[in-house]
C-alpha cells in the first residue's frame, strides 16, 4: 500500500505500546571476573524504539516507548539522551499519568570492580595469601612463617574528569614496601619485599584479587510523575528529530531493444544514529522543512549553544545543499565536465545532491521489523515494475550570435534512455545503473519523476552519431539599434545543425539549441520559443527538434538567427 505523507503529529500518532525491555546481562571479561552485580536504580526506564521515520538529507524522527517504576519520589530516568535533537522537536508524552516536568542533566557516578587474575609479582603473592604458611626464600636462608599483611592502606580512585562515558582506574594503595609474618615461634618479623626471592607451601594461593573504580559520566533524562506516581509503574513516549540516519535510493535499469525496461528501486540506509530493533522504519521521498534544523534543542546538553535566531535565516540555512528537481530535469543529461567521476566523492554531498525534492509531496515506503546497529548499514528492496522505454539520442548546443572562429563544430551527442512512469509511485532522486541483462552498459542519476511522467537517464557518449554545427552571416544592418547611447548592428544567419546516423539502425534524436537572439524559419518542423524577452537588447530564444534518422542517413536542421552586436 502507498499513501501521502503529512508531516505532523498525525502521523506520529497513535502509538502502540512496546514489549518491556530487560535488563541486558553484562559479560565477564576473561579470566574468571568477580564483579559484583549492579542492581538496576530505581525509577530506570526500559525504552524501545517502535518507528524511525528517515529522509534523505541525513535526518530521522525517532518515536521510543519507555516503561518503569518511579522512584519514592515519582520520578523515572533514563540515559538514553539525543545528542543531536533539534530544537523544537523534543517530546515526551505521558501514556495515562500526568508529567509534571523533563530535566536534563550530567549524572556522575563511581563504583568499584574486584576482578579476579593469576598473581604477576611478589607483592600480589602475598597479598593473595593472608593467614596462610608459606616457605619463603629470603637472600641468605628460608623462612616458614604464616603471612600477616602487607604493610600498606588503600586510596581513593581520582575523580571523574570532565569527559563523556565510562572509564577504569585501578585504585592507588600507599606503601606495599614491608610484610608482616609470625614465625613458627610465635614471633612477629617486618621486612622488606624485595627481599623474598621465593615463595611455597601447600597453602600458597597464585590468584589475586585486583581492585579498580569504574566512573560513569552520562547524559540524563528525568521524568518527574509526581508524589502521587511514587513506586508505581508509568510509561510515556518519547520523539525528536534529529541526524544521523539517511536513505539513498538507488536504482537497476534492464534495459534491451524492446519497448519495455525493467525497474527495480532499493535503499540503502546509513545509521550513524543510535541502535534500533525490530522498529517500523519509513523511508520517506521528500525533505521536510525544518526551520532549526542547525541548532541542537537544549535537551542534548550541547557544551556551546549555538544562536538560534542566526540558525533561523534562511540565507545560513541549507545552503548549497544540492541542486533542485528542476535543474536535474533542466540538465537532460549532458555529460557536464568531471561529471560521475566519482574522484574523492563524498557520501554525504552525494545524498544532499538526492535531497532536492522538497517542493514535492511526500511518499512513504514502510519497512517492518528492521534491526539496525549505530554504525551499520542495511540494502533494503523495496519495488520491481516494468515501465515504457525509449532510446533516445540528445544533443544540447548554444548559439551566442557571435562570430566563430570555426565554421564547423562537432558535438557530443548523448544515448539515453526516456522512461515513462505508469505506475502509482514516484520515481525518487536516486542513482540508475543501466544494464543490459546483465551487461552493465553506465550508470548516472535518474530524476524525480511523478506517476505519469517521463524522464532522461543518460547511457554513454554515441561515438557513431555525429551533429556538426555551422553558421554563416547572411546580412548586417550597421545600426539597426540604440540603448542607453549604445549603438548596436542587426546582424542575420543562418545556422545548420547536421546529423549523420552510422548505425545498423534508425535511431531518434532530440536535439535543442538555445541562442541569444531571435530564432525564426526553423526547418523539419523545428519548434522555436522566445524564452527571454527581459534583456533591452536581445532576447533568448530555444529551438527544438524530434526527428527519426534511418541508418546511414545525413539530416540537415536549420534555423534563421537575428541577433544585435
Amino acid at each position: 500500500m502507498t499513501r501521502h505523507l503529512i508531516l505532523s503529529l498525525a502521523l506520529l500518532l497513535p502509538f502502540f505500546p512496546a514489549a518491556e525491555l530487560t535488563e541486558a546481562a553484562v559479560t565477564p571479561p576473561s579470566p574468571t571476573p568477580h564483579v559484583a552485580p549492579i542492581a538496576p536504580e530505581a525509577g530506570t526506564l526500559a525504552l524501545s524504539t517502535e518507528k524511525v521515520i528517515i529522509f534523505k538529507d541525513g535526518h530521522g524522527l525517532f518515536v521510543k516507548a519507555a516503561k518503569g517504576v518511579a522512584d519514592s519520589k515519582g520520578r523515572v530516568f533514563t540515559e538514553n539522551v539525543p545528542e543531536q535533537a533539534v530544537l523544537g522537536t523534543f517530546w515526551a508524552v505521558p501514556d495515562e499519568r500526568p508529567l509534571r516536568s523533563t530535566v536534563a542533566a550530567w549524572h556522575e557516578s563511581v563504583r568499584p570492580k574486584a576482578e579476579e587474575r593469576s598473581c604477576l609479582s611478589t607483592i600480589e603473592l602475598i597479598r593473595a595469601n593472608p593467614g596462610k604458611t608459606l616457605t619463603l626464600g629470603l637472600q641468605d636462608r628460608e623462612l616458614t612463617a604464616k603471612v600477616i599483611e602487607v604493610l600498606e592502606a588503600s586510596g581513593t580512585a581520582p575523580a571523574p574528569v570532565e569527559q563523556y562515558g565510562s572509564w577504569q582506574k585501578d585504585v592507588p594503595i600507599r606503601g606495599g614496601e614491608l610484610v608482616v609474618v609470625e614465625t613458627l615461634e610465635h614471633q612477629r618479623q617486618v621486612f622488606p619485599l624485595s627481599s623474598i626471592k621465593t615463595v611455597s607451601g601447600r597453602e600458597l594461593i597464585t590468584h589475586c584479587v585486583q581492585r579498580s573504580e569504574v566512573s560513569t559520566r552520562a547524559r540524563r533524562l528525568t521524568f518527574d510523575f509526581g508524589p502521587d506516581a511514587a513506586n508505581k509503574p508509568v510509561s510515556l513516549h518519547m520523539m525528536y528529530f534529529t541526524l544521523g540516519v539517511r536513505w539513498i535510493p538507488t536504482w537497476r535499469v534492464r534495459s534491451g531493444s524492446g519497448s519495455k525496461a525493467e525497474l527495480s528501486l532499493q535503499a540503502e540506509i546509513l545509521n550513524e544514529e543510535e541502535d534500533f530493533d525490530a522498529a517500523t522504519v519509513d523511508l520517506v521521498v521528500g525533505v521536510p522543512s525544518f526551520k532549526f534544523a542547525g541548532t541542537p534543542s537544549p535537551i542534548s546538553l550541547e557544551q556551546t549553544m549555538r544562536s538560534a535566531v542566526s540558525y533561523a535565516m534562511p540565507s545560513l540555512m541549507n545552503s548549497n545543499l544540492g541542486i533542485s528537481n528542476a535543474t536535474f530535469n533542466l540538465r537532460s543529461g549532458e555529460r557536464m565536465e568531471g561529471s560521475g567521476s566519482g574522484n574523492g566523492a563524498d557520501i554525504n554531498a552525494f545524498a544532499r545532491e538526492l535531497g532536492g525534492e522538497s517542493k514535492q509531496d511526500f511518499f512513504v515506503y514502510p519497512v517492518k521489523g528492521l534491526a539496525l546497529a549505530r554504525g551499520a548499514r542495511a540494502v533494503v528492496p523495496l519495488w520491481t515494475r516494468s515501465v515504457p522505454q525509449r532510446h533516445v539520442y540528445t544533443v544540447e548546443l548554444t548559439d551566442n550570435g557571435a562570430p566563430s572562429k570555426a565554421a564547423l563544430q562537432t558535438n557530443t551527442v548523448m544515448h539515453q534512455l526516456e522512461l515513462t512512469n505508469d505506475t502509482d509511485l514516484p520515481f525518487t532522486t536516486g542513482a540508475a545503473m543501466i544494464t543490459d541483462g546483465d551487461l552493465p552498459l553506465g550508470q548516472d542519476l535518474l530524476a524525480y519523476t511523478s506517476p505519469g511522467g517521463k524522464t532522461l537517464v543518460p547511457i554513454t557518449t554515441a561515438l557513431d552519431l555525429r551533429a556538426i554545427q555551422s553558421t554563416a552571416e547572411v546580412k548586417r544592418i550597421p545600426i539597426a539599434l540604440t540603448v542607453d547611447k549604445n549603438d548596436y548592428a542587426q546582424v542575420f544567419r543562418r545556422s545548420t545543425v547536421t546529423l549523420s546516423n552510422l548505425q545498423r539502425k534508425a535511431v531518434t534524436m532530440r536535439v535543442s539549441v538555445s541562442a541569444t537572439g531571435k530564432i525564426a524559419n526553423a526547418t523539419q518542423n523545428g519548434n522555436a520559443v522566445v524564452t527571454d524577452s527581459s534583456d533591452r537588447v536581445n532576447s533568448h530564444s530555444v529551438v527544438t527538434w524530434e526527428v527519426t534518422l534511418a541508418p546511414g542517413a545525413r539530416m540537415d536542421l536549420a534555423y534563421d538567427l537575428s541577433v544585435y552586436l
